[in-house]
């Protein structure tokens, strides 16, 4: 039987106001988006610029709503409280954390 439940592990983050947060893996549609904004970064213009913001701050807002204590943010709230750079800088560390795992767990686990 392949076990497709074969890590629990999660992404801690300590936000702002000092909720911590435990937050699962991304989804395939999570990391779809994120490569599509590279093609938003290379277009010219403020309405390009405008737009990749946007979706920077959607993904960095679903992904804090990947969080296993049940809590939903709204990306409004979430730009109120969190620039752009700060939504990068997740981004950013939470995909490099991912990254490594799927490195790790390289070898199909399998239980008989």
């Amino acid at each position: 039987m392949l076990d497709l439940a074969f890590t629990d592990k999660t992404y801690e983050i300590k936000l702002a106001d000092g909720t911590i947060l435990n937050l699962n893996r991304p989804t395939q549609a999570i990391q779809e988006t994120l490569i599509n904004i590279k093609s938003l970064m290379d277009a010219k213009g403020e309405d390009a610029a405008l737009e990749a913001m946007n979706v920077i701050m959607n993904v960095f807002t679903r992904i804090l709503n990947r969080n296993t204590e049940g809590m939903k943010f709204d990306q409004d709230k979430i730009k109120e409280d969190y620039d752009i750079g700060v939504a990068m800088i997740v981004l950013q560390d939470y995909f490099t954390f991912w990254n490594k795992e799927i490195q790790e767990q390289v070898s199909f686990h399998q239980s008989q």
